[in-house]
C-alpha cells in the first residue's frame, strides 16, 4: 500500500500523558496514513494541460538557472527560490542553513509569496500613476490602489505557479486573491473570513488524505 508517513509527534501537556514518549516506547517511530493516491507514471511528450504546461515551465525555468549559473557556489539555493526545488542545495549549504537557523528561508511560503506581491504592487501602482492613453491618465479609470491589488494578485500567482503550489503558498496566494477581489468590489472583508475562506480552498485544492 502506499502510505504518507510522519515523525512521531504528541502534545506535552501538564498532568496528562506525553503521547510522543509512549509511541517511542513502544518502538513506533513514525505515524500516518494511507494514501489512496495514484502510482507515478511517465507522461508522453504530447501530453497537454494547464498543470503539465507549468511543470514544463518550470522545468526550463530550472535547467537555464543552472546553465547560466553553473560553477557558482550557492546555484542550489537560487533554483530552491526560483522554482521551489529544494533538492538542488548542497550539503553544504544546509549545514550552513541548519547551523544558521536560515532553513526556512528557502523553503517557498507565505514570507515569499507576500514579498513578491508586495513588490509587485509597488510597481504597478507606481506606473499606472504615470500611465496615459491619448493624452488622459489611466487613473481617471481606475483608482491606482485597485490596480496595485490586481498586479499583486496576478504576480503573486504566477510565482506560486513557478513554485510549484505547494500548501504554503497556496494559502497565501488564496488570501491574497480574496482580498484583491473583495477590495476590487470596494469591501474589506474581515481578516477572520478571508483565512476561512482560503482554508476552504487549500482543503478543497489539497485534502489531507489525498
Amino acid at each position: 500500500m502506499s502510505a504518507r508517513l510522519k515523525r512521531a509527534h504528541g502534545n506535552a501537556n501538564f498532568g496528562l500523558r506525553d503521547s510522543e514518549v509512549t509511541l517511542l516506547e513502544r518502538g513506533i517511530r513514525a505515524t500516518g496514513s494511507v494514501s489512496s493516491a495514484r502510482l507515478p507514471r511517465r507522461l508522453g511528450a504530447d501530453a497537454k494541460g494547464p498543470l503539465i504546461m507549468i511543470d514544463r515551465m518550470r522545468a526550463h525555468v530550472r535547467e537555464r538557472i543552472e546553465t547560466v549559473l553553473e560553477r557558482a557556489p550557492h546555484r542550489g539555493i537560487i533554483v530552491a527560490l526560483a522554482v521551489g526545488a529544494q533538492n538542488a542545495v548542497s550539503d553544504k549549504d544546509w549545514a550552513v542553513m541548519r547551523a544558521t537557523g536560515t532553513g526556512h528561508l528557502v523553503a517557498i511560503s507565505g514570507l515569499h509569496i507576500g514579498f513578491i506581491a508586495g513588490l509587485a504592487a509597488m510597481v504597478w501602482g507606481f506606473a499606472w500613476k504615470r500611465a496615459r492613453l491619448g493624452g488622459v491618465p489611466m487613473l481617471l479609470s481606475v483608482a491606482a490602489p485597485k490596480m496595485a491589488a490586481f498586479g499583486a494578485a496576478v504576480f503573486a500567482a504566477c510565482y506560486a505557479a513557478l513554485a510549484g503550489f505547494n500548501v504554503p503558498a497556496q494559502r497565501t496566494l488564496w488570501m491574497l486573491l480574496i482580498f484583491a477581489l473583495a477590495f476590487l468590489c470596494g469591501r474589506r472583508p474581515a481578516s477572520s473570513l478571508v483565512l476561512l475562506w482560503a482554508l476552504a480552498f487549500v482543503l478543497i485544492a489539497d485534502p489531507p488524505g489525498r
